[in-house]
């Protein structure tokens, strides 16, 4: 075995149900040219929408393509994640981890393992991420979220100043690289992450303070500061990303994302808790009191738009 590939799922039937055929084509597809063997788990927590029913029906019983891991609650996305890694095979050198919102390539899953076994001291690749209306998913592409970048990110100034004067302003998404040739980042999406399983298992895998939203920029950080290991943008292949399908708070995916008030609450809760959580972790003890004050205010605030307009 030389890839496991764990994909976690909550309520997200629909995209789940359009993601499984692409990722079955990626991985044939990667099987044939490499003589190599990928497995698939895929952990869900505890969805309510039928998706499991429609999955055995479709993929597991069928030809035993997915190894499905069933919870009986949430667990988060961090816990979930490690949880199905336990489950995985030992005999396995690299991870990828899927959202269940993206659709593959079919040469998605090879080029990226040709290409991460190409490089030296690199931990984790990422691909070229592209959202529905083919852009680029930019949050694939960040520096890691310093004061002044998420600050810039947040009031819009790196929308409007960005692209012009990129080092100061376009930091949060390092908007002054070049996006056709491979190079380093500092974080990426948790939608498509291939990692290095030693890199991985040094790193203690994700880690659980985080609920929702946040483990990847966590996972990133870990990597590249703690283990000095590269992450790579990889724009070599092409992964579509329905962003938020399964949370609803989205601007992109809110036309055809199909889920309840809570679930939208939740989304956005979590998110300004894993803001907290990160900040406290690895900036807060290097700056001022009052300067941190400012910062939790910020979040709160934040918090409070996002609640009231539903969105992020």
């Amino acid at each position: 075995m030389e890839i496991s590939i764990i994909v976690l799922t909550y309520n997200a039937k629909e995209i789940t149900l359009k993601m499984l055929p692409s990722l079955k084509r990626s991985v044939e597809y990667f099987e044939n040219k490499s003589g190599k063997k990928a497995e698939v788990l895929l952990i869900d927590n505890a969805s309510t929408d039928g998706v499991l029913d429609e999955i055995k029906k479709k993929f597991a019983n069928k030809d035993g393509f997915v190894k499905i891991i069933e919870n009986d609650k949430n667990l988060g996305f961090a816990k979930g994640n490690n949880l199905a890694y336990k489950s995985a095979s030992k005999e396995s050198n690299y991870v990828l981890f899927l959202n269940p919102d993206v659709i593959l390539d079919e040469s998605t899953i090879y080029k990226t393992y040709e290409y991460i076994k190409s490089q030296e001291n690199v931990g984790l690749v990422t691909s070229n991420i592209l959202l529905p209306n083919n852009e680029i998913d930019i949050d694939c592409h960040r520096a890691f979220p310093t004061i002044w970048n998420a600050f810039c990110y947040f009031t819009k100034l790196e929308r409007i100043f960005g692209k012009i004067i990129p080092k100061i302003f376009g930091r949060y998404h390092m908007l002054w690289s070049d996006f056709y040739t491979p190079h380093e980042i500092d974080a990426c999406l948790g939608a498509f992450m291939f990692i290095d399983r030693k890199v991985f298992d040094q790193v203690s895998g994700w880690s659980e303070d985080y609920f929702l939203n946040g483990e990847d920029i966590d996972l990133c950080y870990k990597i590249k500061i703690v283990e000095g290991k590269k992450i790579m943008f990889f724009p070599g292949t092409i992964v579509y990303h329905f962003k938020g399908s399964s949370k609803g708070t989205k601007k992109i995916s809110k036309n055809f994302s199909k889920v309840s008030e809570e679930t939208k609450n939740l989304q956005i809760n979590s998110g300004i808790d894993a803001m907290k959580i990160f900040y406290k972790k690895f900036y807060a003890s290097k700056n001022p009191n009052i300067l941190n004050s400012l910062v939790y205010f910020g979040m709160d605030t934040l918090q409070k738009i996002r609640l009231f307009t539903k969105s992020e």
